[in-house]
């Protein structure tokens, strides 16, 4: 739970609420951080006669929900820097084999 709030948090510094919500990863932080929190104050809101809801549902969906994202994340994360990388190589290259431009002299006011 403290590392989904801090996933969220610190994207929400860097960037803004706005900017931040359309993110998958920070989507899902925010849920598994809203979720757990329920779920550690339940027995606050029960009274103390149950520690845990009837159903694990809750539970179970963010458990089985986090992993799947996390890969989604992750390889999308991959694929944008592998295109990023191939793009910024053969952009080197061009800018290598092709002839630089005369130096222009400086400007006289």
């Amino acid at each position: 739970m403290a590392f989904a709030c801090i996933g969220f948090l610190s994207i929400v510094g860097e960037v803004g609420l706005q900017s931040a919500m359309p993110g998958l990863s920070q989507q899902a932080s925010l849920f598994t951080a809203i979720v757990y929190t329920g779920l550690l104050l339940y027995p606050a809101f029960a009274g103390g006669r149950r520690h845990e809801p009837r159903s694990p549902w809750w539970r179970g969906a963010t458990a089985v929900l986090g992993p799947p994202l996390a890969y989604l994340v992750y390889f999308l994360a991959a694929v944008l820097a592998a295109g990023y990388l191939l793009y910024g190589c053969a952009k080197v290259k061009a800018l290598a084999t092709t002839s630089a431009p005369s130096p222009q002299p400086p400007l006289r006011y």
